[in-house]
């Protein structure tokens, strides 16, 4: 009797053992290619299950369903090479015809238990990524967590349509981004002194925060109690209710800093190099030296909360300034611009710099020709404001990039100020029903962002996931929440870079090229232009469109200009950026 209840015991305590296990995955693939997942799969953490098929030309065959972690490299493929993973830069240029694509599926869907649909699930997003993504309008966030019930049919997926998303968190997560920027009114919580109300803001930041995103809290519109009594609000918050800033931030960052919310960057006013008396677009452009005051009381106010805490100096236009005349490449003849050239400038002569750790600014490419315009033997100086020396300083390049340098390199030149840099609204036109406009900011999601680490950016914030009443469009969502074609960009952007960073710049003509790599060394290009690349030694490519659709190419196969195998393979870009592995 004790032997048989000692086994009935043992018995017990394994089948108790097989219920508290991660369920097992029984999947299986006909000869249709269907998939069947015949017990649930719990993605926490992990990298969503991707299809990948070729065709019979490409003399490849991929008949399980394979795990592709960071994107990475197709593993069950032979390779004649030594050599993996590596980009030779020995690149020339070639005007061949153009590649032909072999058999393509989508590579961004998770599986979940349903033969006909792939399905979004939630995973925990990597923090790592500096990708984000801002949501411009809390408001539009309910205060309580929907679940999800949205999905995207893989041929909806290929198409660029999909159903609207139930909740803007369902977005931010389904794209990979590693955090996201919102807006906070001190007036909202303290409407009256030592009054706070902050259930609102409870209720959006902790369904943000618990999925293990990052938030940039953006803070402004002051409370009336703390702003100017005369018909200007010009500069935000009286120089008298400083201390009373300083208290309300030790308030919100102490309750926020903690779970779920976990709140570690804090932005103070957006855009205040603006003139204007619109209080949300900073109105603080002539008065540098009372936002350097607001910064000695706010800097040491959010440290003394939270010593790990990140402050960013509020993101500033930086362009279409009030000496301009005209918006280049969009409205000649407008009026002068709102934004003052010199804010920057001021703040850190009136004792800014030790309170603030990172520059930012923000960036639009219309305005390309403010930036780009600086050449070798035509270099700007530090001759203005008035007491600053006259030396030069290094800028120029394309975009993106020759504002970053531009402004990094004043600061430290003119300033000594050597910090890191930030773009915290980062933005191009994609208007509905326009699919030339559309395209264009599809691509632009991938170069802006591309060309944004390759200038040493840390953290860029694409400007934004939904801009409710904004007609420049540059949102990445329909106003029915359905994603546009740069929403899908952004997916396959954050997946294909995944745990990879920038390594260097190719040098090629008519190639314009950028090198990532991770933790191994292991290479990925980014890649657009007229001209083609050569990869040697190469055996096989991987190549992925904006949509995340993957490409095999062979050594001598479709796809590989010079159509022989002779250990490298030679690539027709376009003006669609590309992401290419060797492996």
């Amino acid at each position: 009797m004790i032997v048989f209840r000692l086994i009935s015991l043992i018995i017990l305590v394994f089948m108790m053992s097989l219920k508290c296990a991660d369920p097992q995955k029984n999947i299986s693939m006909s000869s249709s290619n269907k998939v069947s997942i015949e017990n649930k799969m719990f993605l926490d953490s992990a990298v969503p299950l991707k299809i990948v098929s070729v065709s019979p030309s490409d003399e490849i065959s991929v008949e399980n369903i394979m795990s592709l972690e960071s994107a990475g490299p197709l593993k069950n493929f032979s390779s004649s090479t030594s050599r993996e993973n590596s980009v030779d830069e020995k690149i020339s240029l070639e005007s061949a015809v153009p590649q032909k694509n072999g058999s393509v599926w989508p590579s961004n869907e998770s599986l979940e238990k349903n033969t006909s649909h792939l399905q979004i699930l939630y995973k925990k997003p990597n923090n790592s990524s500096p990708f984000w993504i801002e949501i411009a309008a809390l408001h539009q966030i309910p205060g309580s967590r929907m679940k999800s019930s949205s999905y995207i049919r893989a041929s909806e997926y290929q198409e660029g349509i999909a159903e609207p998303f139930p909740t803007l968190i369902d977005a931010l997560v389904d794209s990979g981004a590693g955090g996201t920027r919102v807006y906070l009114e001190w007036g909202q919580i303290e409407n009256e002194p030592l009054q706070y109300s902050w259930n609102w803001y409870d209720a959006r930041l902790s369904q943000i925060g618990e999925l293990g995103l990052q938030i940039i809290v953006n803070i402004d519109e002051p409370p009336k109690w703390a702003l100017p009594t005369t018909s200007s609000s010009c500069p935000p918050i009286i120089p008298d209710r400083l201390d009373e800033f300083a208290r309300f931030l030790k308030a919100l960052v102490n309750r926020y800093k903690v779970p779920p919310f976990n709140v570690k960057h804090w932005e103070l006013f957006n855009e205040p190099d603006n003139i204007t008396s619109r209080n949300w677009q900073g109105c603080r452009g002539y008065y540098g030296e009372n936002y350097s005051k607001m910064l000695s009381v706010a800097y040491p106010a959010i440290k003394s909360a939270d010593p790990d805490a990140v402050v960013l100096l509020g993101g500033i236009a930086y362009d279409w300034f009030t000496e301009d005349s005209y918006m280049p490449g969009e409205c000649v003849g407008c009026n002068f611009g709102p934004f003052y050239r010199l804010f920057p400038d001021e703040v850190i002569q009136a004792g800014g710099a030790p309170f603030f750790d990172a520059l930012n600014f923000h960036y639009f490419p219309s305005f390309a020709p403010e930036w780009e315009r600086w050449v070798p033997g035509n270099l700007p100086t530090c001759d203005y404001p008035e007491g600053l020396s006259g030396n030069t300083y290094q800028a120029g390049g394309i975009d993106l990039i020759a504002k970053a340098s531009h402004y990094r390199n004043r600061m430290a030149t003119c300033h000594g100020v050597n910090k890191p840099v930030w773009v915290t609204e980062l933005g191009e036109h994609g208007y509905p029903g326009n699919s030339a406009s559309l395209a264009q900011q599809a691509r632009y999601v991938i170069k802006g962002n591309v060309r944004g680490m390759a200038a040493g950016v840390e953290k860029i914030v694409w400007y934004a996931l939904t801009t409710p009443n904004d007609e420049d469009e540059q949102q990445l969502l329909y106003d029915d929440w359905s994603p546009k074609p740069g929403f899908y960009a952004f997916k396959t952007l954050t997946s294909e870079l995944r745990g990879n960073e920038y390594d260097r710049t190719l040098n090629i003509s008519n190639v314009e090229g950028y090198v990532f790599a991770n933790n191994s060394g292991s290479e990925k290009v980014v890649a657009w232009g007229s001209g083609s690349l050569t990869f040697t030694p190469a055996s096989q490519l991987r190549v992925v469109d904006r949509d995340g659709n993957v490409t095999i190419i062979q050594d001598g196969g479709s796809g590989d200009l010079d159509g022989a195998q002779n250990g490298r393979i030679q690539f027709q870009t376009t003006k669609e950026p590309f992401f290419i592995k060797i492996f």
